[in-house]
Order: C-alpha cells, then sequence, then structure tokens
C-alpha cells in the first residue's frame, strides 16, 4: 500500500512540476500577452507589474506599471508644470511586438519634451466599448489635457461592439444604448485569481474558452452577406445612432480627443506594396463614421497615405516583423517613428490652440 502511494505521489509532483515548467517556457519563451482581464473600475486591463517577454512580430522584454499598462512608473496626479497626454487603443498602441522605448507612445513623449507626459493605456483586443467604460476612471483620476485615441480600423465604432463574447459590449434596446459587462468572463472566485496570475496555458486560456468558441464559429460559418439585400437607409441609421452615442460617451469624459486610424496599413503582395481590399459594406461604414467624426468636429488622423508614401520610395515596410519577414501585422521600429511623427505635428498644434485656463 506504502509503494502505491509512493508511486502516486511521485507522478503527482511530477506532473506538477511539468505543468510549471510548460507555463514557464510559454511565458518566457514563446507567446505572452498583458494576460488582460476586466476590472470593474477601470476596465479591460493587464496584469500590474506582469513581467511579459514578447517573441512574436519582433520582441520586448518589459514590466507592466501599477495599472497593468506598458508605462514606466508615473504618478497618477498630474504634474501642474506638465501637460498630460493619454493615448488609448488596442494592441497598436500597446504595441509588445517592439521595446518600450521604440513605441509611438514613448518616442512621442520624448519628442515633445520635459513639459509634457504621454500615457500609454492601450490593451490587446480593446474594443469602443473598452475605451467608453475606462474614460471615466481616465478622466477623473489622470486628469488628461489631450486623449488620442487609436483604432485599428474605424469599423471599430460598428456592430461588433454588440458581441456579448467581449468582456464588455453594448446592448440596444430600441435604440437605447448602454455598456454591459460579460461577468462569465470576469475574475470572480479566488480560483480564478490564481489562475489570472499564473496565466500561460491554464488560466488565460480557460477563460477565454467562451471567446475561442465564438471567433471558430464565426469564421467557420459561410458569409452570404454578398448574396443579400439589404436596407442602406436603415443600415446608415442604425450606424449613425450608435456611433453618435459612442461619441457623445467619449466627449463626456474627454474635452480634447483626436482619432487616429492605423487601418488599411500597406502590405508586401508578390513583391510589391498594395493597400488591403475592402468590401463594399466596410466602405460604407468607414465613409460614414467620417462623416460623423467631422459632424462632431473630431480630428481623424489617417496615416495609410504617409505610410504608402514612405513604402513605395524607401522600398521597406512599416509594419511586421522586424528583422523577419515583413509585410503583415503590426508596426514595427520604423512604423513607429513614423506615426509618432505624425502625431508630434498634431500634438503641438492641438496644445497651441488650447485655453491658457482649462475649465
Amino acid at each position: 500500500m506504502k509503494s502505491i502511494i509512493k508511486v502516486f505521489l511521485t507522478y503527482l509532483i511530477a506532473i506538477i512540476i511539468n505543468i510549471f515548467l510548460w507555463n514557464l517556457i510559454v511565458e518566457t519563451f514563446i507567446f505572452k500577452s498583458s494576460g488582460g482581464y476586466f476590472d470593474k473600475e477601470i476596465g479591460k486591463r493587464g496584469i500590474s507589474y506582469k513581467h511579459s517577454v514578447w517573441s512574436s512580430e519582433g520582441y520586448s522584454n518589459l514590466i507592466l506599471d501599477s495599472l497593468g499598462f506598458n508605462n514606466y512608473p508615473y504618478k497618477l496626479e498630474k504634474d501642474p508644470n506638465q501637460k498630460r497626454v493619454v493615448i488609448i487603443g488596442d494592441s497598436f498602441t500597446e504595441a509588445f511586438q517592439v521595446d518600450r522605448d521604440s513605441n509611438f507612445v514613448t518616442l512621442l513623449g520624448k519628442s515633445l519634451g520635459s513639459g509634457y507626459e504621454v500615457l500609454n493605456f492601450g490593451i490587446s483586443g480593446a474594443t469602443m466599448s473598452d475605451h467608453i467604460y475606462t474614460s471615466n476612471f481616465i478622466s477623473k483620476k489622470l486628469d488628461p489635457d489631450i486623449i488620442i485615441l487609436e483604432v485599428n480600423t474605424l469599423a471599430d465604432f460598428g456592430s461588433e461592439n454588440f458581441n456579448p463574447q467581449n468582456w464588455l459590449h453594448i446592448e440596444n434596446d430600441k435604440n437605447s444604448y448602454k455598456i454591459s459587462s460579460n461577468y462569465s468572463l470576469d475574475k470572480k472566485t479566488k480560483i480564478k485569481n490564481f489562475l489570472y496570475n499564473f496565466s500561460g496555458l491554464s488560466g488565460y486560456a480557460i477563460v477565454r474558452f467562451k471567446e475561442l468558441i465564438y471567433s471558430i464559429k464565426r469564421f467557420s460559418s459561410v458569409d452570404n452577406s454578398s448574396n443579400k439585400s439589404f436596407d442602406l437607409q436603415k443600415k446608415k441609421e442604425e450606424l449613425e445612432n450608435l456611433v453618435s452615442w459612442e461619441l457623445s460617451c467619449l466627449k463626456k469624459n474627454y474635452t480634447n480627443i483626436v482619432v487616429i486610424s492605423l487601418d488599411n496599413l500597406p502590405i508586401i503582395e508578390d513583391n510589391k506594396f498594395k493597400l488591403p481590399n475592402k468590401s463594399v459594406s466596410r466602405k460604407f461604414e468607414e465613409d460614414l463614421i467620417k462623416s460623423k467624426l467631422l459632424s462632431e468636429n473630431i480630428e481623424l488622423i489617417e496615416v495609410e497615405k504617409k505610410i504608402m508614401e514612405l513604402s513605395l520610395k524607401n522600398r521597406i515596410s512599416y509594419i511586421g516583423a522586424n528583422n523577419k519577414k515583413v509585410g503583415f501585422g503590426h508596426l514595427n521600429n520604423k512604423g513607429h517613428r513614423v506615426v509618432s511623427k505624425i502625431l508630434y505635428d498634431y500634438v503641438k498644434n492641438m496644445f497651441n490652440n488650447l485655453p491658457s485656463e482649462r475649465g
């Protein structure tokens, strides 16, 4: 009997050690996101002080700040002698594909100089629902002078925000909108808390399982939308109502806001630079959203033309892995430098036009 117990304990210890080592390998050498989760005060965020090593599409080795974002340590309370810029966005702003000193947020801060502070509030997979939810926290706790909202695509303002598999999503009841939380993805139990912090193959995979199933169903289903006629006027009204509500929520907390779109960046195909193709429906959505931003006096910065011009001139790609096969993916080091320079001119101009005292 003792020998059976001894064998059982030996195997149990071996399994535990193997799980630990596998998590360690995954976290250190393969692929690791910030291990984001839903915080009831902040919204979607990373894990405080988490050490994250990224080896996909480039390389970075960093420790997240006290709120779980990609910043060097800073004081929550704003220095009265500094102007504060907060950049919110998704994985393009989070920028794990390059070292922190090389991303456009840090570069913008260095370019602006000591009288300015630029903070990174990008989180992988963030939606407009996340940005709206987080706006209350950022407005009250960080008191930004300017907000820059980065979107990977203008379609981020669209119907994907109704996806119930997101931690936060928008619900529509007869054109009355509200942000709703998916508590099944929330950290509610001690076991989930432990798994989140252990992360790797364990917690993060378990908590995101429902999203994975949703994605499989979504992309494996046959899209017959091109064969269906739809009421353009009705679609226009629905999208206008949604975008108007989203912008009103953002403007409620952000006095000065500018949107930068990193959509439609040039890719390399057959050794040629080209812009990705867009469907008629996608173009329709983007044109409508652009008109809404214009009507709300929110400036839209589009970088695709500038990066396409540079790609053709220099014959290099500004997206994709650094020192590897290029042409797809997130911004690389060169791309971050370009975006930083574009933002510098806009931010300096915005500050020059701000009133000397804020109400």
